[in-house]
């Protein structure tokens, strides 16, 4: 979860700093508030995960893991997707 955090720190004011370079062309994007979207349904599976998951080995807790790691999946595919899909928009 360190290297989570320390990843995070890094890379949201990063994007905060490009946002506000193009933010009058970025927001009306559609794929611009797709991709803000998805970014808020990943945190949320981030946080659902690391609250709901156990160290126990019990069964109820490993598919919730895998639930959670196929949605973040998912969900950083359309991320990356909506993202190229910025410049086309």
């Amino acid at each position: 979860m360190l290297w989570s955090l320390a990843s995070l720190l890094l890379i949201v004011p990063s994007g905060m700093l490009l946002f506000l370079a193009h933010a009058p062309d970025l927001f009306p994007n559609p794929a611009f508030r797709i991709k803000l979207a998805l970014l808020l349904l990943a945190a949320l599976n981030a946080i659902f995960f690391h609250r709901s998951i156990r160290v126990e080995d019990d069964a109820k807790s490993i598919m919730r893991g895998r639930y959670a790691a196929w949605i973040s999946l998912t969900l950083w595919l359309s991320i990356i997707a909506a993202g190229r899909l910025i410049a086309y928009v």
